[in-house]
């Protein structure tokens, strides 16, 4: 039997992305596949595009770890695909994971990922960067080290992930959600597949919007350390991530050089802001 699954989308302020995210989805035209939105009261457009696609919306008071959990509860399908409101599936990608999951039910799913647009310079970094990762990190899926995470869960195995979190992170956690929530599946189950070519990421088109888009990711990261939880997690992850810097002086990746500083430097700084 086909399995169903909910494409569920956490937005705040995204309505220069959001139609394009829904839109690949439905047009797809994939039976048992629904979408959420869940939306931290955008003070844009976002309310009105989800509802002009006809998608469920549903408003939820805090930040992207929260608004996941709501994306799951929410929804009765046997699975969720966690998307961003930047992301675009790839055509096709829906049937091909159903038939995956139809064929093994696999509790995750690691969804191979590019860049939407290679327009700008930083844009083809980027695309460069996450064929280099896909390359390198094919086999670590380590939710303490490794950089591929699943997109795809089975619900049931999210609900019992979700019961070992703390509530009071829920409202206040952006950075480090998806490591979270797959750090804590892990704990359950260590049955993962990846979906070659399924996902599309629009990219910050300058090294100064991926500045200054990693100096809020740091500042998150700050604000909610000081409540002692995935101390390790975070420590590990992130140490992965300065070390992928050092990597970056090799001949494969020196390309992508500019973009890891911008993000290691946007990181730090906005780790640092907060007192």
């Amino acid at each position: 039997m086909t399995p169903t699954l909910v494409v569920s989308i956490p937005t705040l302020n995204s309505e220069a992305t959001l139609a394009d995210a829904i839109e690949s989805v439905q047009r797809q035209q994939t039976p048992g596949v629904m979408v959420n939105v869940v939306d931290s009261y955008s003070r844009d457009a976002t309310p009105s595009i989800a509802r002009s696609h006809g998608v469920q919306l549903i408003f939820y008071k805090g930040k992207l770890l929260g608004a996941r959990y709501e994306g799951v509860i929410a929804s009765y399908a046997d699975y969720v695909l966690f998307m961003d409101s930047d992301q675009v599936l790839a055509p096709g990608s829906l049937a091909r994971l159903l038939d995956l999951l139809e064929e093994k039910s696999h509790d995750m799913v690691i969804l191979e990922e590019g860049s939407y647009r290679t327009r700008t310079l930083t844009e083809k970094m980027y695309n460069l960067d996450r064929a280099l990762v896909h390359d390198a990190y094919s086999y670590n899926v380590s939710p303490e080290r490794g950089v591929l995470m699943p997109r795809v869960f089975k619900r049931a195995l999210l609900l019992k992930a979700f019961e070992s979190i703390d509530p009071a992170l829920l409202p206040v956690v952006t950075a480090h959600d998806h490591a979270i929530i797959y750090y804590e599946c892990c704990k359950l189950s260590s049955d993962i597949a990846l979906l070659p070519k399924a996902m599309f990421h629009q990219e910050p088109p300058t090294l100064r919007e991926t500045f200054h888009h990693f100096v809020s990711y740091g500042r998150n990261v700050r604000s909610f350390e000081d409540l002692g939880a995935y101390e390790d997690l975070i420590r590990s992850k992130m140490k992965g991530r300065n070390a992928g810097v050092l990597k970056a002086l090799q001949p494969k990746r020196v390309l992508t050089l500019p973009l890891l500083l911008a993000k290691y430097a946007g990181y730090h700084y906005g780790h640092h802001q907060v007192t």
